[in-house]
């Protein structure tokens, strides 16, 4: 199952043939990679391993990061997430959707904070869907605080 969003979308002076080129090739891999197994997966909370290739090879996952490093960010704008965002809501199982794009609060403090050798090592990797990255973080009371991470073993 799939959700239609097109006939909702109002016309948006801001979107370029660039733009509707994005959506059609993002359009054209959920529907033969996602959209049809989706529901299945959820139910057996497994998304099978090579949907990570696929996705970094289709150009979803290396959006907005350095090209250095696999990405995409030559005339990427907000316009280009804002489709990925319309086109994964399109998949009806949130769940499936999240976890492809999880990279997505992972990755930054990578891309942002760590070594050139790091970022070398790590970045291609998940750009490419080869690896997955996340954060992980505590959630003391009620929120994430992660300026007063503590771990334990």
């Amino acid at each position: 199952m799939s959700l239609d969003f097109d006939s909702a979308r109002l016309p948006n002076p801001y979107l370029t043939a660039e733009h509707e080129e994005w959506r059609t090739q993002l359009r054209r891999f959920l529907d033969r990679e996602v959209i049809p197994f989706a529901d299945q997966w959820d139910e057996d909370c497994k998304i099978p391993e090579d949907l990570w290739p696929k996705a970094g090879a289709a150009g979803i996952l290396g959006l907005g990061y350095p090209e250095q490093y696999g990405g995409t960010s030559e005339g990427i704008d907000i316009w280009h997430l804002n489709i990925l965002n319309e086109e994964m809501g399109r998949i009806a199982v949130g769940g499936v959707a999240s976890t492809l794009l999880i990279h997505g609060i992972g990755l930054p403090p990578v891309v942002n904070f760590a070594s050139d050798k790091i970022k070398a090592e790590v970045v291609p990797k998940v750009l490419s869907g080869e690896k997955r990255i996340s954060l992980g973080i505590t959630e003391p009371g009620a929120g994430s605080d992660v300026a007063q991470l503590t771990t334990s073993a």
